[in-house]
């Protein structure tokens, strides 16, 4: 028999997201969310998971989505967008200041422990840890959440691997090209405790056809993560 994981990206990014993922978790449905915590719906969408005993807890380790929680990310910041304290929405703007220590791994480190904090303090159970674009399996960024996950007493960490399905669009080619170049740099003993992660194909959109060709095909023994994003619609909440 295998084991999936039905794991709900971007908890706290909005309250349509949240609920739906609440209610697809008492239909037994999603087993698993990631915690955007520094979402300014954080405090109040936390005290929500209270009454979701089912629901394994981690934290959505944010680089891309709205603003800091510690004061060194936002002086950062302001230095590199010209005022602005706001992540940038641009995960590649993000990854391009990484990688040329324009963004210091230093202010990564306290800023993303700080969110991690933020949801112990809050008695949250956390379990694994992920991050919004995937971000943390830049080289350099997956040792530092290797770092973050022992010092909090964090189990497991998000492995994201390329998924090469037909048909490939330019944007699909770009993005598994990264993964698969980010992934082989990550230790064998790692990759080989970590679920399969399903989803990456068609992050954000999910659709029958893709959940029936990959859920018929897994193999027995194994762990898979399917990645998911649900939501209600609430036009309100949609620019």
């Amino acid at each position: 028999m295998s084991r999936l994981i039905v794991n709900a990206d971007d908890y706290a990014y909005s309250e349509g997201v949240s609920r739906g993922i609440l209610h697809a978790a008492r239909d037994g449905i999603v087993t698993a969310t990631g915690i955007l915590s520094n979402s300014p719906h954080f405090a109040s969408h936390a005290r929500w998971l209270n009454g979701v005993s089912t629901l394994d807890v981690g934290v959505h380790l944010n680089l891309t989505f709205g603003t800091p929680v510690t004061e060194g990310m936002k002086a950062t910041l302001r230095g590199l967008r010209h005022g602005c304290e706001d992540f940038c929405e641009d995960k590649f703007w993000t990854a391009i200041a990484i990688l040329s220590g324009k963004l210091p791994l230093r202010v990564i480190e306290a800023e993303w422990d700080a969110q991690i904090r933020l949801c112990i303090d809050s008695r949250l159970p956390v379990q694994f840890l992920n991050s919004h674009e995937h971000l943390h399996a830049l080289p350099s960024l997956f040792r530092l959440t290797r770092a973050l996950a022992e010092r909090n007493g964090v189990t497991h960490i998000r492995i994201p691997y390329a998924e090469w399905m037909v048909p490939l669009s330019t944007g699909s080619i770009l993005r598994n090209a990264i993964l698969q170049t980010m992934a082989f740099r990550i230790p064998a003993d790692v990759k080989e405790k970590s679920p399969e992660l399903l989803g990456i194909a068609c992050s954000g959109k999910l659709n029958e056809t893709y959940l029936f060709n990959r859920l018929t095909r897994l193999r027995p023994g194994k762990a898979y993560e399917l990645m998911c994003h649900p939501g209600y619609f609430q036009p309100a909440e949609m620019t």
